[in-house]
């Protein structure tokens, strides 16, 4: 599998595409169609997202009131819990004087769920990005939400992203917008460099593929990270990004 996906690589060079180990029938059924999943299927989905905190790893409070903000991957925005784990983590960070949001280890997801966290970071809806889906042949815009459940974090207080080679993505997009829109000031390294939108296939018993089928462009570049990822603000080891930031945090006191 490892030769296959190094020749697909060669050849097309798309972070989206690949092949990937792993039992279709085990998998949820929406993620190889555009169709609604049913109620059975979001209740099975929304409990392995509970198990694991709806990708939210760590939120705390550092010393110095700076806020941490750990991030694995944003899942499936039509799940109920979702607003309300960001809500409540939101809620915990809200009175820090600066927050530290680490997307190191950030292999992407939802698209919608990231544009929800982004409302919290803004004062305002903004328009984030405008998407192209090739299989329906449509075009939408994504844009933060009009309003959100707590009190907004605001785009006053400062911003900090933590990056690596393996941040991708939904990942990437959220460091991207952080980025273009001039909130946040990234730290660590250049991430993967996928952004177009993919969907699994069924290609055998024990195998999917996943499979690009959209692209995005950001109103603010008219382009977007694909094959070339996100540059950080301060160039540093992933695992001493954090050391790197929360020491420009400290100097602002």
């Amino acid at each position: 599998m490892r030769a296959i996906n190094t020749d697909l690589s060669e050849a097309f060079h798309d972070g989206h595409l690949s092949l990937l180990p792993g039992r279709a029938d085990d998998m949820p059924a929406a993620m190889f169609d555009t169709r609604e999943p049913t109620a059975a299927e979001l209740a099975a989905l929304e409990k392995d997202e509970a198990l694991l905190h709806y990708g939210i790893e760590d939120a705390k409070v550092l010393d110095g009131n700076i806020g941490y903000l750990e991030l694995m991957h944003f899942p499936d925005f039509r799940l109920p819990g979702v607003k309300r784990a960001i809500a409540e983590t939101m809620k915990r960070l809200r009175d820090t004087d600066g927050l530290i949001i680490d997307l190191r280890w950030n292999g992407g997801g939802d698209g919608d769920t990231v544009a929800h966290w982004m409302g919290y970071l803004l004062d305002k809806r903004v328009l984030l990005l405008r998407e192209y889906d090739r299989v329906t042949n449509k075009h939408h815009e994504d844009w933060t939400p009009a309003t959100v459940p707590e009190p907004r974090y605001g785009a006053r207080r400062p911003i900090w992203v933590l990056t690596s080679r393996q941040t991708f993505s939904g990942g990437e997009e959220l460091a991207y917008d952080l980025k273009t829109l001039k909130r946040g000031r990234l730290v660590g390294e250049t991430t993967g460099g996928g952004a177009h939108h993919n969907q699994m296939v069924r290609v055998g018993g024990n195998f999917v593929l996943s499979v690009p089928v959209g692209t995005v462009e950001s109103p603010v570049t008219h382009t977007s990270w694909e094959g070339v990822g996100v540059a950080p603000d301060v160039t540093v080891d992933a695992e001493h990004a954090l050391e790197a930031a929360l020491a420009e945090a400290h100097k602002r006191r």
